[in-house]
């Protein structure tokens, strides 16, 4: 739960559209606030208060670079109350930021040689990394494939053809899915989707190496994922992020990579249950029961003794010569008070004695 109290405060210092359809809000902190400190890729959660009441906290990647100290941009498509609310905000106006958050970063050691995949206003993130990179000056490899589908509602477009003049490490294909290109004149720009063969065509059809960064619509993430899995690039390789601009408090994030973590973690608690199930009979199961055999054996080897003996004292009584069992009895005199002939007892090896 955000409680808008406890959030960082933050200033408007410019607030305006950057297409027809698209925000570019830029906020400074207050003096009395300690920054937020992000890394290139990650998002905030921002509410403001609107006729006197916060508004429902909304989550949106950071565009600028972390080198910007105690500013933060993020780019916001109108499409609903909130958004449209936003556009209303003016310099002056205070908005409560908290973050950041999300695992979708760029990390400059990790990454050497990247490609970013953009669908549409999933280009927020990268602009955050592709500024990092080039403020820095990095001489990590970006390539950048974005797709919109109208050129003139493509956010970012001067702006990336602008970094890739002065960054010789950064690279960048537009691709429109519908109508006219004719913005990109002299430039580097395909019509349609991204396809399997534009990307070989951008990478030259090297995929050893890289880190691959997707982030848009989820249709889209699927379809460039399934496009590189066929490619024959490893999960780890494969890091996306899934666009979800609305109600929710935290963008729908997943990732390639942790797949096989999550594999894990279900053996480990299938491996643990059972060996508590295992644990819990061993220590409810009666003794008898885990023994069985050896007291048996006990009994029978009893019961054999005692077979012995009785026959010999029935033999005893009926006269009957007495069957030797395999112990030779011992002859022991009991001496009597009285004036009758003593005893005669036998003794088994078993310890049983019998006076006649």
């Amino acid at each position: 739960m955000l409680y808008y109290d406890k959030m960082s405060k933050y200033i408007v210092i410019d607030n305006r559209h950057i297409t027809t359809t698209t925000l570019l809000l830029t906020l400074k902190c207050d003096q009395k606030t300690k920054p937020i400190l992000f890394q290139p890729g990650q998002y905030a959660v921002f509410s403001f208060k609107q006729k006197g009441r916060p508004t429902p906290a909304r989550s949106f990647s950071i565009v600028n670079s972390p080198s910007d100290h105690g500013i933060i941009q993020c780019s916001i498509r109108k499409k609903g109350k909130f958004t449209n609310a936003a556009a209303s905000l003016v310099v002056g106006d205070k908005v409560s930021v908290q973050g950041p958050f999300g695992g979708f970063v760029f990390d400059e050691k990790r990454d050497r040689n990247m490609v970013l995949i953009a669908g549409g206003i999933g280009i927020t993130p990268f602009m955050s990394m592709i500024q990092y990179a080039t403020n820095n000056k990095l001489k990590n490899d970006i390539t950048l494939i974005y797709n919109c589908k109208d050129q003139n509602d493509m956010p970012f477009v001067e702006q990336l053809i602008e970094i890739e003049k002065y960054n010789p490490h950064f690279k960048t294909i537009f691709t429109i899915s519908d109508g006219p290109v004719n913005r990109f004149k002299d430039y580097n720009v395909i019509s349609g989707r991204i396809t399997a063969n534009i990307i070989d065509t951008a990478i030259k059809k090297s995929y050893n190496n890289k880190t691959f960064f997707i982030c848009g619509p989820s249709a889209f993430m699927d379809a460039m994922t399934d496009i590189l899995f066929d490619q024959g690039v490893s999960e780890e390789k494969v890091i996306t992020e899934t666009f979800n601009q609305g109600s929710k408090h935290k963008l729908g994030v997943t990732q390639s990579w942790p797949r096989k973590v999550y594999t894990f973690g279900a053996v480990g608690v299938i491996l643990a249950t059972a060996t508590i199930m295992v644990t819990d009979l061993l220590t409810n199961l009666p003794v008898y029961s885990l023994f069985n055999f050896s007291n048996q054996e006990d009994s029978n080897s009893t019961n054999s003794r005692q077979d012995a003996l009785d026959n010999q004292i029935n033999n005893q009584s009926s006269g009957q010569p007495t069957t030797n069992s395999g112990s030779s009895p011992t002859q022991t005199t009991v001496k009597s008070s009285s004036t009758t002939s003593s005893p005669v007892c036998t003794t088994t090896q078993s310890g049983v004695t019998t006076c006649v």
